[in-house]
């Protein structure tokens, strides 16, 4: 195993896990150099059926960025996205026999980039009908706690599921409590930890932990990656619109989320 039965229980406990090394030193420069040719309009491996292609979105200079299933783009951030290290480490730590990936994120936070608002994944994610899934974020960069990383509140994965924030990624500092005021239970208390990790570093949280990341404050942006896992008791609640819908392709209600499209990266059987 790669998780500890220590790092298991205090994944459980507090709803996430900070960990200093979850990608080699190659593929950080990999994944790097794979975000400078998405983000500059390069593909390079386009996996997308044809009817569904078309130019990657662009962004101006000072904007914090995001790109969702960067990984049909681009081979070598395929490889990044399908790797089995992440995946196991989010397996194990569900306790499931084996994970699919749902989606992969590109994040490029600029210097003086604005706070993205506290929030739960599985506040998006209605596709599963468990909230028994994973993200796992990972540092492109050494990440400084003046950087705006990734902040969780600890425990908050036992709070009530919480309404998407208004303000996701434009807000203030003051405003990323938002959604998590609305679900703190009566006297909960309001322990946060920050991922400060170096790059190849980063955590795994659960699809109900509440987190999110405060101004970059410094001149160097932030870069890094998320990976998102459904865990193998994961059914889908039914066919999805979305903007790609392709991603569907056999899945019906009540069946895995997973295909070829959001294939499984870690089996334990195998």
């Amino acid at each position: 195993m790669l998780m500890s039965p220590q790092q298991i229980e205090q994944f459980e406990r507090d709803g996430f896990l900070v960990i200093d090394r979850i990608l080699t030193p190659e593929q950080v420069q990999r994944g790097r150099d794979a975000m400078a040719r998405i983000y500059g309009g390069q593909i390079t491996h386009d996996r997308r059926p044809e009817a569904f292609r078309g130019p990657v979105q662009q962004w101006g200079p000072d904007r914090v960025k995001h790109y969702v299933h960067a990984r049909f783009l681009d081979g070598d951030f395929w490889d990044i996205a399908t790797s089995e290290r992440p995946a196991r480490m989010s397996a194990e730590l569900l306790r499931t026999p084996r994970v699919s990936l749902t989606e992969d994120q590109l994040l490029e936070k600029p210097g003086g980039g604005l706070a993205l608002a506290m929030h739960q994944d599985y506040s998006y994610w209605g596709f599963s009908d468990i909230p028994q899934m994973a993200t796992c974020w990972v540092a492109l960069t050494d990440v400084t706690p003046d950087m705006g990383p990734i902040r969780f509140i600890k425990g908050s994965h036992r709070w009530p599921l919480a309404p998407a924030p208004s303000n996701f990624a434009g807000g203030s500092d003051d405003e990323m409590m938002e959604a998590a005021d609305k679900v703190r239970p009566p006297g909960a208390a309001l322990e946060f930890v920050d991922a400060v990790v170096p790059a190849g570093g980063g955590s795994i949280h659960h699809a109900m932990t509440l987190h999110g990341s405060k101004a970059n404050r410094t001149k160097t942006t932030r870069h890094a990656i998320s990976l998102h896992y459904a865990a193998d008791e994961c059914r889908c609640t039914g066919p999805r619109q979305c903007w790609q819908p392709f991603m569907w392709e056999g899945i019906e209600k009540g069946d895995r989320v997973a295909n070829r499209w959001m294939p499984v990266t870690y089996d334990a059987a195998k």
